[in-house]
């Protein structure tokens, strides 16, 4: 499934594979995409076979994967990453969320922050068992604060941050455990219903 609102999508333009020896980031990112863990409930994908460009303010991003939500994108020259999504109903008000300070970054805190899921999904069938789900949640905050400081901070250079929306997302028992998210906006899709996303 692609994101719900993917008119940005028309703004990037495929990369060949001879770009892709260009700069170290790309490079160093190209290199690592088969690392990264996919999760359906989110419709969260790499993109393995075909990257994409973006330039938005003059920079130019590397489009290296998605969640229904929005895309992820990697700064060429500095190697951030980011979360792109549009943000009101004007199909120009693209949006960053700061990620991760590092593609490395961002592979470990997304791994990470599925094994978590996947922890709390297999407690939430275990009836006699007594959750510890409370500890993780602190546990993984507190060792994004030590990897990536800048990552969960409530911004960073004037931008929100995606790991602390995330993690509240599932402490509090948002985030989606099951297909039901994914149905949502199929339906919604389906009926012709297109709305904008930020978080």
């Amino acid at each position: 499934m692609i994101p719900f609102n993917d008119e940005v999508k028309l703004l990037f333009k495929p990369i060949d594979r001879e770009q892709l020896k260009e700069t170290y980031a790309l490079n160093e990112l190209n290199s690592k995409l088969e690392l990264l863990v996919g999760y359906k409930n989110n419709a969260l994908i790499f993109y393995i076979d075909q990257l994409f460009i973006f330039n938005f303010n003059n920079r130019n991003y590397i489009v290296f994967g998605h969640e229904i939500g929005g895309y992820f994108i990697l700064d060429e020259v500095t190697g951030r990453v980011y979360w792109l999504y549009l943000a009101s109903d004007k199909d120009s008000d693209v949006s960053l969320m700061f990620c991760n300070s590092t593609v490395n970054q961002f592979i470990c805190f997304n791994n990470l922050f599925f094994s978590v899921v996947d922890k709390v999904m297999f407690d939430s069938v275990q009836e006699d068992k007594v959750s510890s789900d409370e500890d993780i949640f602190y546990t993984i905050e507190k060792y994004y604060k030590e990897c990536d400081p800048a990552s969960m901070g409530e911004t960073f250079e004037g931008q929100e941050c995606y790991w602390p929306t995330r993690t509240y997302e599932l402490s509090d028992g948002f985030y989606p455990l099951t297909e039901a998210h994914i149905e949502f906006y199929a339906t919604l899709i389906n009926k012709g219903v297109n709305g904008k996303s930020g978080n």
